[in-house]
């Protein structure tokens, strides 16, 4: 499973909100590099003045990550 920091850079050439956030994301040096949960990503953005269209973008954009990481099988170890 990978980061939600991460997972989102992959938008960050997308002309869509999830795009505009992942720019926003990719820009901020302040931007929760974890932990990984919703409420992570919720209160940094309420702290910082987000409108409540960028907080659904983010809530979207969780929605996807989650789906991703749920579809996404886990690595098996080697010997």
């Amino acid at each position: 499973m990978q980061g939600f920091r991460r997972w989102l850079a992959q938008y960050q050439s997308a002309r869509t909100p999830l795009g505009d956030l992942a720019r926003l994301a990719a820009g901020d040096p302040a931007w929760p590099d974890g932990p990984d949960r919703l409420p992570t990503y919720t209160d940094y953005m309420e702290r910082a003045g987000a409108s409540a269209g960028a907080l659904q973008t983010l809530v979207d954009a969780w929605v996807l990550y989650a789906a991703h990481n749920e579809t996404t099988p886990a690595p098996t170890s080697r010997r």
